[in-house]
């Protein structure tokens, strides 16, 4: 499973992280754009050595340092024009969807890959929404990427204990 699980995430990771390439390398500020991606190449060369190493754990920690360095905020851009002033709120943006995305991914990854989980934990999982609630979080990503920053933060408390490792038993309330 943890196999599958890696191989998923990092071919999906990889076409996202193609994805901000392009829409990031039309935005007119070639400092803030240069520093954005330097993060997803820094991405990228963490899930090429998961890939070679196959090691989940790894991958998780990576997805959460990427998502943290998404999610700091970018210095003030002083002195600019409209055009600038847009640009800039859309890279952030771009950075804020892609630190919501990676908090998810980490989520998946630290679920799926746990040792300790069995063919009828997954059941468990399944019976008490567990997957629905997977689902949701990535089905808002596309949608309204604050709602999956909340259902993703959800999620996690739900399922992650402060060891990591996944409950099949989510917190209700």
């Amino acid at each position: 499973m943890a196999e599958l699980c890696l191989a998923i995430v990092g071919t999906d990771l990889l076409a996202k992280l193609h994805a901000n390439e392009v829409v990031a390398s039309d935005i007119p500020l070639e400092r803030y754009v240069l520093n954005f991606l330097q993060e997803l190449q820094s991405l990228r060369n963490a899930i090429a050595q998961v890939k070679l190493l196959s090691e989940p754990r790894r991958l998780a920690i990576d997805l959460r340092i990427g998502s943290e360095a998404c999610f700091r905020p970018l210095p003030r851009l002083r002195g600019a024009d409209d055009l600038a002033k847009k640009a800039f709120d859309d890279l952030k943006q771009l950075r804020y969807e892609l630190a919501v995305y990676l908090d998810y991914l980490s989520i998946v990854v630290a679920f799926f890959t746990a040792e300790e989980v069995g063919e009828s934990d997954f059941k468990t999982a399944d019976s008490n929404g567990v997957f629905d609630a997977i689902a949701k979080v990535r089905q808002s990503l596309a949608i309204n990427p604050a709602l999956a920053e909340v259902l993703a933060r959800q999620l996690a408390d739900s399922l992650l204990t402060p060891k990591k490792k996944p409950s099949l038993h989510p917190r209700r309330g």
